[in-house]
């Protein structure tokens, strides 16, 4: 069961995350999931406020990691990346503007 209620791309991205690890039989590195979303230049940087984000409430009784990476991603007008690195969550914005990852 998934439940989010005013909950951010990070957190969302954070309980997928848990919930893949927890669900993984060979934790022999995990998989890494990124927010790469545009900095808000009215804080300072390092401050993180979630502008790509404002909350969102969904529920959903049975459904796969990836679908919900992609209803996160859809929801909030990103798209998934997948890189060497891990599962990035990117926005058109953040390609225009400079960024700060979290994860």
């Amino acid at each position: 069961m998934v439940s989010f209620e005013k909950t951010s791309a990070e957190e969302a991205i954070a309980f997928l995350s848990l919930r893949v690890t927890e669900s993984d039989p060979e934790p022999a590195g995990g998989l890494s999931f990124r927010v790469k979303r545009p900095r808000n230049p009215d804080l300072p940087v390092g401050v993180h406020a979630d502008i790509s984000y404002l909350g969102h409430d969904f529920e959903a009784e049975n459904i796969s990691a990836w679908k919900l990476l992609k209803r996160i991603a859809s929801d909030n007008g990103m798209r998934v990346e997948v890189t060497e690195q891990g599962v990035l969550l990117t926005s058109p914005e953040a390609d225009r503007n400079p960024v700060e990852e979290d994860g």
